[in-house]
């Protein structure tokens, strides 16, 4: 299973803002919005793999720099 299904996606109607607002709790605060409940879902599903992916990904620190597709330490 990806990272990104382990997270509850919620889509709902606001009266307040006329539209669908999709939000996933725990991964971010905000979230989607439009017109339609199923392009809502949609771009929730793309945001929350995004974020995940992006939270798996290494840190470059300024003391790294990419090597073969990797980051390694300078400092050595």
């Amino acid at each position: 299973m990806s990272e990104a299904k382990k997270y509850r996606k919620i889509v709902e109607w606001s009266a307040e803002d006329d539209c669908y607002i999709g939000t996933c709790p725990g991964i971010m605060f905000g979230g989607v919005h439009g017109a339609s409940e199923i392009k809502v879902y949609r771009a929730l599903c793309a945001v929350v793999r995004e974020m995940t992916y992006a939270a798996r990904r290494p840190r470059r620190t300024s003391s790294s720099r990419l090597v073969a597709g990797r980051y390694v330490s300078s400092t050595a």
